[in-house]
């Protein structure tokens, strides 16, 4: 696998420009975000629990990039807003599970589906086969992230 690497002229660029087109799809999509009447940092949140429903708080720290204590802050924005709820954990009464309630769900399915939007004006030109391509290659990216 390693001759593959040293052969291929990896262009890291691309990575970064993915990882853009994820930024901005909350600059593209803030207007018809703009209803739910949240602070980005609850929409990025509402966003990552939409496909990680009841993850612990120190898993939304590692994923966001962000310190625990900024994710504990947010976290109890969310609370009072009736966005999200804490339920401790069965196995560890420590770590404490972030789950989303029914208006949390109702405000995270919006972002999920302007984001599928988002996604497919982004695959314009693509054929049914390259987009199908792209998404394996995502997830098999994704099942390589904890290798090391």
């Amino acid at each position: 696998m390693n001759q593959i690497r040293d052969v291929v002229n990896l262009d890291t660029k691309a990575f970064i420009m993915f990882s853009d087109l994820i930024k901005q799809f909350y600059e593209v999509k803030s207007e018809t975000l703009k209803v739910l009447d949240l602070k980005l940092s609850h929409l990025k949140i509402l966003h990552l629990l939409s496909d990680h429903n009841g993850i612990n708080q120190q898993e939304i720290a590692v994923i966001s990039a962000s310190k625990r204590s900024t994710i504990s802050e947010i976290i109890s924005e969310m609370e009072s807003e009736d966005l999200v709820v804490r339920i401790g954990n069965d196995t560890d009464r420590r770590v404490m599970n972030i789950f989303l309630t029914e208006k949390g769900k109702s405000a995270s399915d919006l972002i999920q589906s302007e984001f599928r939007s988002y996604c497919m004006q982004c695959m314009e030109g693509f054929s049914d086969a390259e987009v199908l391509l792209f998404q394996q290659l995502l997830n098999r990216f994704q099942f390589q992230k904890g290798k090391k």
